[in-house]
């Protein structure tokens, strides 16, 4: 059995949308360190992947409003 990643991980990954292409598909994976991450996948052309411009606004955006780091929640 696997363990599941944090709740608000789940939502994150489900919510997440770049703003500048169509990827819409994010992996989840467990590292070495016990820390989760995400990959996104973005299109091939996107400004993100690209490192052209950020992705942050996206990812701010993408936050649980659950999420005790949220300033208007």
């Amino acid at each position: 059995m696997t363990e599941e990643p944090p709740a608000q991980l789940l939502e994150f990954a489900r919510t997440y949308t770049c703003g500048h292409c169509s990827g819409d598909t994010m992996r989840l994976a467990k590292g070495d360190d016990g820390v989760w991450h995400g990959y996104f996948s973005h299109d091939a052309g996107c400004p993100v992947v690209n490192g052209v411009i950020s992705s942050i606004p996206d990812s701010v955006r993408a936050l649980p409003e659950c999420a005790d780091y949220r300033e208007d929640s």
